[in-house]
């Protein structure tokens, strides 16, 4: 039936597959499922009925189904869950259904279950460093992001302050890229910030001092329990820095960090990169403070190859940008 169903229209192919599926009872060769001799014909089997669920998934979708299929294909992913083609029609289909933060949800669920269990994704206890090609603005603010290692490489985030609803324009990489059609997110919804603790909104060297000037001006109102440390000429990559490190005593001084790392930039006085250290859990040890920043280091921001001289233009910020993929 399932080679049948090719030479159909879709509504035809449609009816086919669901009557093939409803023939199917209960798993293939059940009574032989422990035999050896068996096994590559069960394999064989239920490869063939998975495919057919798929093939007739792909024609729902085709017909606008999308909205009835979003309860049988979340059952489908979490009975069978690393079959990335299934996680593909459900992001697609809540997509359709106008549910783009479940969608980018499913994506980054999609993400998490294959880099642990096929390794898709190099795994690794700490934040995965990425290298991010970065144009920002900043009167009036616009930003271009497009991943280039590490992450989701190949994918694409724009904003640009008064235009497109003032909503953050995503084009994810990989191969959803070509499923997933571009995502429209508020910059401070909590899909926008899954992956960091800003908004793109505070992207930035200007940004990033500030936020600096911030803590540290916060921390002269604590006499006690703030510890700071001035390291001069030291060098992040090839730019000269004065080195600023900062420690807390406890969380009821700093919740969230527990030390920082800032390089300022001799040439330009910005902060070019920062590296944050949060709480050990409690009833931990540790052999040095090498292996408790290791174990506790939860953010990396680095800029490299900085170009402040360079004017940028509309185009930079523009969805319509013939380099960029905005619009597919």
């Amino acid at each position: 039936m399932l080679q049948e169903a090719r030479s159909l229209d879709r509504v035809a192919a449609a009816a086919r597959l669901r009557t093939a599926l409803a023939l199917w009872r209960g798993p293939a060769l059940a009574d032989f499922a422990y035999d050896d001799f068996a096994r590559s014909e069960i394999d064989r089997l239920e490869e063939l009925r998975e495919s057919c669920i798929e093939r007739r998934i792909d024609i729902e979708l085709a017909l606008g189904h999308h909205d009835d299929l979003v309860p049988e294909l979340e059952s489908l992913v979490h009975e069978y869950p690393l079959r990335e083609r299934l996680r593909h029609h459900l992001i697609l289909a809540l997509y359709r259904s106008g549910r783009q933060g479940d969608a980018l949800q499913a994506y980054q669920d999609a993400r998490t279950v294959l880099r642990e269990q096929l390794g898709l994704d190099p795994g690794d206890d700490l934040q995965e460093l990425q290298t991010i090609q970065l144009k920002m603005r900043h009167k009036p603010f616009g930003l271009y992001m497009k991943w280039l290692e590490g992450g989701d490489v190949g994918r694409q985030v724009l904003f640009s302050e008064g235009q497109y609803d003032d909503q953050v324009q995503v084009k994810l990489g990989g191969k959803l890229s070509k499923v997933l059609p571009t995502l429209k997110l508020d910059p401070t919804g909590s899909m926008a910030m899954k992956e960091s603790r800003h908004p793109v909104t505070e992207m930035g060297l200007l940004q990033l001092a500030e936020l600096v000037l911030q803590y540290r001006r916060r921390d002269l109102l604590h006499p006690q329990g703030v510890h700071w440390e001035m390291i001069p000429d030291q060098k992040f990559l090839d730019h000269v820095c004065d080195c600023w490190v900062v420690e807390y005593d406890n969380r009821e001084v700093e919740k969230v960090y527990r030390k920082s790392i800032t390089y300022i930039d001799r040439k330009y006085s910005l902060p070019i990169c920062v590296k944050n250290f949060g709480w050990p859990a409690e009833g931990g040890d540790f052999a040095d403070v090498a292996a408790l920043d290791e174990a506790t280091f939860i953010e990396y921001y680095g800029y490299t190859d900085i170009e402040i001289e360079t004017r940028l233009s509309d185009a930079d910020f523009d969805k319509g940008n013939a380099d960029y993929k905005f619009r597919r």
